[in-house]
């Protein structure tokens, strides 16, 4: 892409890093359970969890490379090459049970899910 065809908003660069940030490291904490879930059927939808996810990240951070912002450091729109990472604090730790487990993707999940509807009307398109 053309530099001079690239977005210069700091901000929306910010939350898009923030979004993807989170849901990589979302998508690592429930991989973790697909071997530690307390029954065969938690495993398989931890598995799924971690693989929807994982895959939403990997949707995000290619949107990233149109913005001005990655002319900088062009190593953090990738997420293997990240040094900057802008997720909750709280993901840093492994869930310590099953309930944690749940309690995130309550919580987290949920507040994710209510951005990304309320992005339907935003003004950036691949966001509606």
């Amino acid at each position: 892409m053309v530099a001079s065809t690239r977005i210069d908003n700091a901000a929306l660069f910010a939350v898009l890093s923030s979004l993807a940030d989170n849901k990589q490291a979302l998508g690592r904490r429930y991989a973790y359970w697909c071997n530690g879930a307390p029954a065969l059927e938690a495993a398989v939808a931890a598995a799924a969890m971690a693989q929807d996810e994982l895959g939403h990240a990997r949707t995000l951070y290619p949107l990233l490379a149109d913005f001005a912002q990655s002319e900088v450091q062009p190593e953090q729109i990738e997420p293997m090459t990240r040094t900057l990472h802008y997720h909750l604090t709280t993901l840093d730790s492994e869930f310590r049970s099953w309930t944690d487990f749940v309690a995130t993707n309550f919580l987290l999940d949920t507040m994710l899910t209510t951005f990304f509807e309320a992005a339907q009307d935003a003004s950036y398109e691949p966001l509606c």
